[in-house]
């Protein structure tokens, strides 16, 4: 004779609570850690990359352009629109690149989500929820990237991302970006 079914009842009972218990906890904590912080980087290792593009359908002359800055204080400024423009470069303070790596750390972007193109949210349709959520078409968008030796991240900007991405992308744009350039 097997267990009673009282006690069937409490091991199925304890078994579904471990069970929405772990996931849960799964749900609460990241799928993945981010990878620790190199302790030593070469300064040839080094690089922050912002990408920009303008999308589609848009008229005249569309904004496409990368800006790259090293380790070692170089800047290259690549103007990828058709038809092309001549690659620009100079070197800035290497200290002024040791800031900004130092921003992108305090600011942990190596926590950041990978993809940042809107934001899901669901919608009460009378007894049943449906995803929706908000999204554009041809809007700007940023590939922000920062390599520490064999540490690397690149996260894509279009809608909903946080305000501190903006803030270090616009710290490499003016760094590198089409505005560094204007002779004043």
């Amino acid at each position: 004779m097997g267990p009673s079914w009282k006690t069937r009842y409490v091991l199925v009972a304890c078994l579904l609570f471990a069970t929405v218990g772990l996931q849960s906890a799964r749900a609460q904590s990241p799928a993945v850690a981010p990878p620790p912080l190199p302790t030593l980087v070469p300064v040839s290792e080094l690089e922050v990359r912002l990408d920009r593009d303008t999308g589609g359908g848009c008229f005249g002359r569309s904004v496409h352009y990368r800006v790259t800055i090293r380790g070692d204080g170089t800047v290259i400024y690549e103007d990828l629109a058709d038809p092309p423009v001549a690659a620009r470069q100079r070197v800035v303070a290497a200290d002024d690149v040791l800031g900004l790596v130092n921003e992108f750390i305090r600011a942990r972007f190596f926590d950041a989500s990978d993809r940042y193109v809107g934001s899901s949210f669901y919608v009460r349709q009378n007894d049943q929820l449906l995803l929706r959520g908000s999204g554009g078409a041809d809007g700007p968008s940023w590939d922000l990237s920062l390599r520490l030796g064999r540490l690397a991240k690149t996260v894509h900007l279009y809608l909903g991302y946080p305000e501190y991405l903006a803030k270090l992308r616009d710290r490499v744009d003016q760094l590198g970006g089409p505005q560094a350039w204007v002779v004043k």
